[in-house]
C-alpha cells in the first residue's frame, strides 16, 4: 500500500508540474529590445504593405507569447482621424510571420 502512495505522490507532483509550465507557456512576457528592433519593423513594414495600403504604421504594444514575440501595430487613416491595430505574430524558427484572425483570440496579451 505504502508503494502505491509514493506512486500516486509522484503523478500528482508531475501533473502539478505540467500544469505550471502549461499555465506559463499561455502567458504573455516581455520581449527584448534588439526583437523590437529587427523583428517589430519588420512587422511594421510588413503590415504596411500587405494589409494597410502603405498608410502610416506604429508599434503600439510588444509580448512574447508561446515562446513566439507579438506585435500590435496600429495603422493610422490618411487624415490620422483614427487607427486599426493588427496583430504580427513572429516565428523565429520557421523564418514566418503572420496575422491571426480576428476570431483567434490567443495571441492577445
Amino acid at each position: 500500500m505504502e508503494e502505491r502512495q509514493k506512486s500516486a505522490a509522484k503523478f500528482a507532483a508531475a501533473v502539478v508540474v505540467v500544469g505550471a509550465m502549461a499555465f506559463w507557456w499561455t502567458q504573455s512576457s516581455p520581449i527584448r529590445s534588439s526583437e523590437k528592433s529587427s523583428y517589430g519593423k519588420e512587422c511594421e513594414q510588413w503590415i504596411a504593405k500587405r494589409f494597410a495600403d502603405g498608410e502610416r504604421t506604429r508599434i503600439t504594444d510588444s509580448w512574447r507569447k508561446r515562446g513566439s514575440p507579438v506585435f500590435e501595430i496600429a495603422v493610422y487613416d490618411a487624415d490620422k482621424s483614427y487607427y486599426s491595430t493588427y496583430l504580427c505574430v513572429v516565428d523565429k524558427k520557421k523564418g514566418t510571420m503572420k496575422k491571426p484572425s480576428v476570431f483567434d483570440q490567443s495571441w492577445k496579451k
